[in-house]
């Protein structure tokens, strides 16, 4: 009778102590609240991407980063297109720019070199867009904006701090830039890398410039902008001057409106940009530069490339700390509803990805010199290794790789065959 009173006593102590447990776990949303939440409702069965975030604690983090120019391949032998599965594959003329050299290519699908621009600038192409007539925009980083018409003749040079991106809309070019200054909310005595988008006329001239990071101080994620007093400011002991690069902005595209209608996010005017160093892509307000929306910390890794979709969603390059991702999210309940991943497939900086008419997706791997194309389900249908290979079995990086649909390049000779570049 004892023992039996005895385990009694203490099954009556254990459903008080779980009973007590459960009501500070549904308060709290602590488990196993959140679990049984999942299993109960269908609404929380929600992909959710959680990634190790990146939080720069050190003066090199802080630092804006020096890009690689080239990566040591042992499969040096792999040069031009590697696969070509005609039927599955987009047809098109893909165009991209080597990090080593001056100069940006037009290829067909079977890797014939289509048309070619060069110019010497005393300095490595960082970036390079495409304009239908041919003309050309290359930025050589942190010192110029350059224009090449089709033939490469400079059609004028705007010698300022341009990176990463570059987009034209209504007749200005948009173009990301930065500058120094004391951000005493970011810390008191050293500068900080402040992101801007300045904006051109058509020749090259300033019109405009507005910060960026004041556009996501003042909203309502200005939180993710560090307060970094307390940080350790030495490398191997000794101090560094090297302004904070808190933010890292590395693209923009311009909206033309034709989703408008959908949701006032996608008004034309408005800006998709993505901040390595926050881990977030964003949407601008084009007049106010207000943010709008933001997605991505603690979901992705220092990403890059965000594109609107016609379907009203933002495809972006997760490129992640050991291994990258392609993802496509939905603004409007922020959900992951697509992404490609694969062993090995990683590019610690840059990157790019392009939807396709045909639904395929054009995805660059930039430091290790590759680019592929992916059917939804994964499936590789086209493959381009860099031929820019060094005597000591370097490839170089590339950029981004964009592929232009038969006709929308109206410089091209009429006819031009996408597949084999012939007539």
């Amino acid at each position: 009778m004892v023992r039996l009173a005895l385990r009694i006593g203490v099954a009556g102590i254990l459903a008080a102590a779980f009973f007590a447990w459960g009501i500070v776990a549904q308060k709290n949303d602590v488990f196993p609240w959140p679990q049984l939440k999942r299993l109960t409702n269908p609404e929380h069965h929600r992909p959710r991407e959680l990634v190790e975030s990146r939080s720069p604690r050190t003066a090199e983090a802080l630092a804006a980063l020096p890009y690689a120019q080239a990566t040591a391949d042992i499969n040096t032998h792999l040069r031009d297109v590697l696969t070509f599965d005609e039927e599955r594959a987009f047809p098109g003329f893909n165009f991209y720019s080597s990090r080593t050299a001056e100069a940006a290519r037009l290829i067909a699908m079977d890797g014939t070199t289509v048309h070619e621009w060069s110019y010497d600038t005393r300095g490595e192409w960082m970036s390079t867009v495409l304009q239908p007539n041919g003309d050309l925009f290359a930025i050589v980083e942190d010192r110029q904006l350059i224009c090449l018409d089709a033939d490469s003749n400079l059609l004028w040079a705007w010698d300022g701090r341009a990176h990463h991106d570059v987009a034209v809309h209504d007749g200005e070019i948009h173009v990301l830039s930065r500058r120094e200054r004391i951000v005493p909310a970011i810390h008191a005595e050293r500068e900080t890398l402040e992101d801007t988008v300045i904006v051109l006329s058509m020749d090259g001239a300033v019109l405009r410039e507005y910060s960026v990071l004041d556009a996501v101080s003042r909203s309502p994620h200005g939180y993710l902008i560090p307060w970094l007093e307390d940080v350790d400011l030495h490398v191997k002991g000794r101090p560094t001057g090297k302004p904070l690069d808190v933010m890292h902005v590395n693209s923009i595209e311009i909206f033309d409106g034709s989703l408008g209608d959908r949701s006032p996010l996608f008004a034309r005017g408005n800006l998709l940009m993505a901040s390595r160093h926050i881990n977030a892509v964003f949407i601008l307000d084009g007049d106010t530069h207000d943010v709008l929306w933001l997605w991505g910390p603690m979901n992705i890794a220092l990403p890059h490339h965000p594109t609107l979709l016609p379907e009203g969603r933002v495809l972006l390059f997760d490129n992640g700390l050991r291994e990258s991702r392609v993802l496509e999210v939905d603004p409007a309940d922020n959900r992951v509803v697509w992404r490609f991943r694969e062993k090995g497939f990683f590019t610690r900086s840059r990157g790019g990805a392009q939807r396709l008419p045909n639904g395929n997706t054009l995805v660059t791997e930039s430091d290790p010199g590759y680019a592929f194309e992916v059917t939804p389900q994964g499936e590789v249908v086209w493959k381009f290794a860099n031929p820019d290979v060094s005597d000591d079995d370097k490839r170089s990086a590339i950029w981004r790789m964009i592929r232009f649909a038969p006709g929308t390049l109206t410089f091209l000779e009429e006819g031009l065959d996408p597949v084999s570049g012939g007539m």
